[in-house]
């Protein structure tokens, strides 16, 4: 989550959509409570096979756990498997052939012959990748019926042949399981697979992992490697078929029900577990991802990272996205037990915090759970994490990244949040933040579909909001202030003549030409002119992220500033108005018995046509590119337009039908010296007032825009050099 503080090249625009990480696998082989890990290194799979840390290292003719820039495991892992008196062969195929049969991924046949994988997650494509690097290769599947119901055959191919292998169930992995189990027959017999998170697989292995495994986990965690755990037992036919229709009865109760008893179901099956072996799957960052952390930082935006990692493997990937420095002191509050004691270690961390400069939270799944129970742990938590520069928040189940979302709105609605994620467990947190942006990937599109805006590559969120985000901010702003300017322009005539007249009915201005102003006269100019207006190149502005500082402290939209439109529009519909009115002294507009007084349309043309000379003048003055072809072409089509619609009102036959009041009157007002005076002098007192304003301000409260800008000026200023130097020599 992304929480702030009150258009990249097209080239790479069209770049491939890519995954928020690239994978690659570290396994682990259990044999006799010690464990041989392998590593897909570099951007290819390369396994390296380590001896258990228990024995010599030319135990398993391999190389020593630390040593992965060598990789020369497939070799050694090929031998393993064709080894059948090899110590390790038996648990390695078994090992590997979990990982072919417990999964949910796709598989097709290439041009070439060859396997091609594909699946929602990554992970599940890189264990098969792995597994076929070493020789148990899956090569079809294919639905075949089986005792009445559907079941999947898969047809792996290892060194002792191609091997049928029937998946008879699958109870799929979701976020509150945090595991996935398959149930298979292989061989004649039936073999249950289960992989899921050590935390939760710990006490379906027989009650605990062992403290060698637990060793092995603890220290991926610390390199930033996500851990999964694959265990395995033979199942009894009598049990399954038992199962079987208890699991068909679950699915077809009740919908408030059917959670919970597909849930127990489940728990009845996946206990009693063998632990066959450990994986470990590194989230490679992408480019520019530590580079748009460390803009972000700049452009005071705090950052909560939000993760189901473990707490060890959240920190690593935190520090390598340059989240977390050396300097920073890190508050733990991780492994509650109870409500009190999450409150209580959410208490100290507090405590701690004071006299900090720089510090971050790590909070893990289950102490929030505990501390969001009550109303002061939600409390502690905002504060703690606002009093930090960074927030790694561990072990969330999805529900519990949206809640921190919105505690964070709840607390604070003057902030404003935005959620980043790549898969579906991000779902619930990109729909809970003000913003939600996905990250096109190999995760599926169900973040994708649930966001406001995609983007293919996370660095390309600095552009996102440095740049589109920056410059939509400042023209819709604009936009919104100025539409309600210049309505007030207009207004405020209609309203002086209402007294003048004693509230007598009578219009201010003629009919069509106020039907014309909001749409035809003065809503194409600023549309063309701020949808064109570019106040810096993306360059630039991606080198000064304290431009960013404009839309946080909302320098372009807030109470005083909307105040301030609001007063400029009386006053120059005062000015618009009055000075032709004193000027021309006609009393009223006649009737059409009587006669039209031409004096008093004279004089209402007049202030119409400074209204719109004020709200183009005013337009002029905000513009960020004043002399540009476009902004100038937008200033003179609103007049052009306006001359025109005066002389079809003023001097056509249709115009003496729609405008009778004003018949021959525009061409009267060029030829009317006091008129003219009223064009003339009123515009200029305008225009010398309202420059004077903006140029004070520009001078005495410049915005960071104001300084970037001014800054290049002089800097362009400076490297030109004098004339006498140019013309010497």
């Amino acid at each position: 989550m992304l929480q702030q503080r009150p258009g990249q090249a097209a080239a790479e625009a069209r770049e491939p959509a890519r995954p928020l990480h690239r994978r690659r696998l570290r396994l682990v082989v259990q044999r006799g409570g010690s464990s041989c890990s392998a590593l897909q290194a570099k951007s290819e799979i390369d396994l390296v096979f380590s001896p258990p840390p228990c024995q010599p290292p030319d135990a398993c003719s391999g190389k020593l756990q630390d040593d992965w820039d060598s990789p020369v495991g497939i070799a050694t892992a090929q031998q393993i498997l064709g080894d059948k008196t090899s110590k390790l062969c038996e648990e390695t195929r078994r090992f590997f052939l979990c990982l072919a049969a417990c999964h949910s991924a796709q598989v097709d046949t290439g041009k070439d012959g060859e396997p091609l994988y594909s699946g929602s997650s990554p992970d599940e494509v890189a264990f098969l990748d792995a597994a076929r690097a070493v020789g148990v290769t899956l090569r079809a599947q294919r639905l075949t019926p089986r005792d009445g119901a559907a079941a999947v055959e898969l047809q792996i191919e290892g060194p002792e042949g191609v091997q049928a292998l029937t998946v008879l169930c699958q109870v799929p992995f979701s976020s509150d399981r945090k595991r996935m189990s398959v149930v298979c027959e292989v061989g004649g017999e039936l073999m249950c697979i289960t992989k899921g998170a050590d935390s939760v697989m710990g006490p379906l292995c027989n009650g605990t992992l062992g403290d060698a495994a637990m060793r092995q986990i603890d220290m991926y965690a610390k390199l930033g490697l996500r851990t999964l755990v694959i265990g395995w037992k033979i199942i009894d036919r009598k049990f399954l078929s038992a199962w079987q229709m208890q699991m068909e009865a679950a699915r077809g109760s009740e919908a408030e029900e059917r959670g919970e008893k597909l849930a127990q179901c489940a728990r009845e099956l996946e206990h009693s577990l063998r632990l066959s072996g450990i994986s470990a799957i590194e989230d490679r960052l992408q480019d520019g991802v530590p580079a748009a952390m460390s803009m972000l930082k700049a452009m005071s935006i705090r950052v909560w990272v939000l993760t189901g990692d473990k707490v060890e493997t959240a920190i690593e990937i935190a520090r390598s996205c340059s989240l977390l420095t050396d300097g920073m002191a890190l508050i733990m509050i991780v492994n509650a037990t109870s409500s009190s004691q999450a409150l209580e270690l959410l208490r100290d961390g507090q405590r701690q915090i004071e006299g900090l400069e720089s510090c971050a939270l790590v909070l893990d799944g289950g102490t929030m759970k505990y501390a969001t129970d009550s109303e002061e742990g939600q409390e502690l938590i905002f504060q703690i994490g606002m009093a930090s520069k960074v927030c790694v928040c561990c072990r969330l189940a999805p529900q519990q990244k949206r809640r921190l979302v919105e505690i964070v709105r709840q607390r604070d609605k003057s902030r404003i949040t935005l959620a980043i994620g790549d898969g579906a467990n991000d779902v619930p947190m990109i729909q809970g933040a003000h913003v939600g942006i996905a990250v096109r990937g190999k995760e599926g599109n169900q973040s994708v579909q649930a966001s406001d805006v995609a983007v293919s590559q996370f660095r390309f969120l600095v552009p996102l909001l440095q740049c589109h985000g920056r410059r939509a901010y400042r023209r819709v702003a604009v936009f919104l202030c100025y539409y309600v300017y210049k309505h007030v322009v207009l207004a405020v005539g209609d309203m002086c003549w209402a007294h003048q007249s004693s509230f007598g009915g009578e219009i201010a201005y003629p009919e069509w030409v106020s039907s014309a102003y909001a749409g035809l006269l003065t809503s194409f100019p600023v549309i063309i002119v701020l949808c064109f207006d570019r106040d810096l190149s993306d360059q630039v502005a991606s080198m000064h992220p304290e431009l960013y500082a404009e839309g946080q402290l909302r320098m372009h939209f807030n109470s005083r500033i909307f105040a301030v439109w609001i007063f400029s529009g009386i006053w120059h519909g005062c000015l618009a108005w009055f000075i032709p009115n004193v000027i021309m002294g006609a009393s009223g507009p006649g009737t059409a018995d009587a006669g039209w007084n031409e004096d008093w349309w004279i004089g209402s043309v007049v202030s119409f046509s400074l209204v719109l000379i004020f709200v183009n003048l005013r337009l002029l003055l905000i513009a960020l590119n004043r002399l540009s072809k476009l902004t100038l072409l937008a200033l003179i089509t609103s007049p052009v337009l306006y001359i025109l619609t005066l002389l079809v009102l003023g001097h056509t036959s249709l115009g003496s039908w729609l405008q009778p009041q004003i018949a021959g009157v525009p061409l009267e007002v060029v030829t009317n010296g006091k008129a003219m005076a009223a064009l003339f002098v009123a515009p200029m007192a305008l225009l010398l007032v309202d420059a004077a304003v903006f140029l004070a301000l520009l001078q005495l409260r410049p915005t960071p825009l104001d300084q970037v800008r001014r800054g290049l000026e002089n800097k362009s200023s400076r490297v030109s050099p004098p004339l006498d130097e140019r013309t010497s020599g």
